[in-house]
C-alpha cells in the first residue's frame, strides 16, 4: 500500500497522502523486522516479498525525489548506505531460507526472482576498494539455477557471473599488496595475471549477439523530430526487440563498466612502483595508454546506457518507432504509460555511473536528466500494486 501511495502523494503533492505514505511504511518496517527475528516466520514467502517491496520502496522514493532537495532526505552517501543495508539484510534472508525455498514451485520462483535482484544490486554497490561486503556468508554468483536454454543468455550470464569473481580476486590482491609492499615482484605478477585475465574475458565477449537473431542492440530508426526525445537526443539512441534482451544486455553493460573501473584500480596498484632507471619515462606512457583505453571503454558503454532511457521508458515501440508526440503525449491523447520494471532496472546501472568517476562531464548530465526523466514518469502514472 505504501510503494502504491506514494507515486499518488508525489502526483498530487498531497502533504497528507505523503504523511500517511511515511506511517504505513514505518509500520510495514515494524512488522517486517518483528518478523525476521521469528526463526519461523523469517523464511516464509511473504516475508521475502515484503522485504523485496519495502525494498522497491526506498528505489522508488530515491527516484521520485531525484534533484530535490527537502527536510529530512537523505544524501547520496545516506542513500547509497541504505541499499548497502538492505542487500545485506536480502542475503542474510536467503541464507536463513536455506533449502526451504527449493521446496515448492512458488517458493522457488521467488528465490530466483529475489536473487537476481539481490545480484545486481550486490553488484553495482560492491566495489574493488571497499569493504562494505567483506563477511559475505552467502555466494549469490552461482550459475546452476541461472543457465536456459539459448546460448546467448547464457553467454551473457556466464560473464555477469566471471566478472564478479574476477572482482572478488581483485579485491583480495589490493589487500594483499597493501598489506605486504615488500613482495613486490610477486605481488605484481599475480596482478599482470588478473590484468591479462580481464581482458581476455572482455575480449572473449566481441559479438556475443551474434549467435542468436534478435539479440543485437540496436539503434532507433525513427526521426527524433516531432517526438519529445528531439530535445533529449542521447537519452534514445537504442532498442530491443525483446524486453527480455534488454534485461541481459544490462547485466553485459553493467559487468563491463565495473570491470574496467576495477582494472584502472588494478593497473594503478601494479605501477605503484616507478620502474627502475631509463625505463621510467616508457613505463609511464605505456601506463597511461592503458588507463585511457579503459576510461574509453567505460565511456562507450556508458553512452549504451544512457541512450537507452527512451526504451525503457517505453516510448519505443519494438520496431524502433516511438510511441510519443512532440507533447510527450501519446497519439490516443493520453501519456504512454511508462514500463515500471524496465526503468527500475535502467536505474540500478545509472546510479553506477552517477557514482563512477570515468564518465565524461556531459555524460554526467545526461545520467542526472535520465534519472529525472523516469522519476517524472512515476510522477504522472501512479504505480498500483494489487
Amino acid at each position: 500500500m505504501a510503494v502504491s501511495r506514494m507515486t499518488l502523494a508525489d502526483q498530487y503533492s498531497g502533504k497528507d497522502i505523503r504523511l500517511q505514505t511515511g506511517k504505513e511504511y514505518g509500520y510495514a518496517l515494524k512488522l517486517a523486522n518483528a518478523t525476521i527475528r521469528d526463526t519461523a516466520a523469517s523464511i516464509q514467502d511473504e516475508t521475502v516479498v515484503a522485504v523485496w517491496l519495502l525494498g522497491l520502496y526506498e528505489m522508488i522514493s530515491v527516484v521520485l525525489t531525484h534533484g530535490r532537495t527537502a527536510e529530512g532526505s537523505l544524501t547520496e552517501e545516506e542513500e547509497w548506505q541504505s541499499h548497502i543495508s538492505h542487500v545485506k539484510g536480502a542475503m542474510n534472508l536467503l541464507r536463513l531460507r536455506g533449502l526451504v525455498q527449493f521446496t515448492h514451485p512458488r517458493s522457488e520462483k521467488i528465490f530466483r526472482v529475489f536473487k537476481a535482484a539481490i545480484q545486481m544490486r550486490l553488484f553495482i554497490l560492491n566495489s574493488v576498494t571497499s569493504k562494505d561486503f567483506d563477511d559475505l556468508e552467502i555466494d549469490v554468483y552461482n550459475e546452476e539455477q541461472e543457465f536456459v536454454p539459448s546460448k546467448t543468455a547464457n553467454k551473457a550470464t556466464s560473464y555477469f557471473h566471471r566478472v564478479a569473481r574476477l572482482l572478488e580476486k581483485i579485491k583480495q590482491f589490493l589487500i594483499r599488496s597493501a598489506k605486504k609492499p615488500e613482495l613486490v615482484d610477486g605481488i605484481k605478477a599475480d596482478g599482470n595475471t588478473l590484468l591479462q585475465f580481464g581482458e581476455a574475458l572482455d575480449a572473449s565477449m566481441e559479438g556475443w549477439s551474434k549467435d542468436e537473431p534478435g539479440w543485437d542492440i540496436m539503434p532507433i530508426r525513427a526521426e527524433k523530430a516531432g517526438s519529445m526525445w528531439a530535445l533529449y537526443p542521447s537519452h534514445a539512441v537504442y532498442y530491443f526487440y525483446s524486453f527480455w534482451i534488454y534485461l541481459y544486455w544490462l547485466r553485459f553493460l553493467s559487468a563491463r563498466v565495473k570491470l574496467y573501473e576495477a582494472l584502472i584500480e588494478l593497473r594503478k596498484s601494479i605501477s605503484s612502483e616507478a620502474a627502475p632507471g631509463g625505463d621510467q619515462r616508457r613505463t609511464s606512457s605505456t601506463q597511461n595508454l592503458h588507463l585511457s583505453k579503459y576510461r574509453t571503454i567505460i565511456q562507450m558503454t556508458a553512452a549504451e546506457l544512457i541512450g537507452l532511457t527512451a526504451y525503457a521508458l517505453g516510448d519505443v515501440t519494438p520496431t524502433g518507432a516511438f510511441n510519443s508526440s512532440a507533447s510527450g503525449r501519446s497519439p490516443n491523447g493520453g501519456f504512454q504509460e511508462i514500463n515500471v520494471v524496465a526503468t527500475m532496472q535502467l536505474v540500478i546501472p545509472l546510479k553506477l555511473l552517477q557514482r563512477s568517476s570515468y564518465p565524461t562531464a556531459t555524460q554526467k548530465g545526461a545520467i542526472d536528466l535520465a534519472i529525472t526523466h523516469i522519476g517524472d514518469g512515476f510522477r504522472r502514472q501512479p504505480l498500483y500494486l494489487a
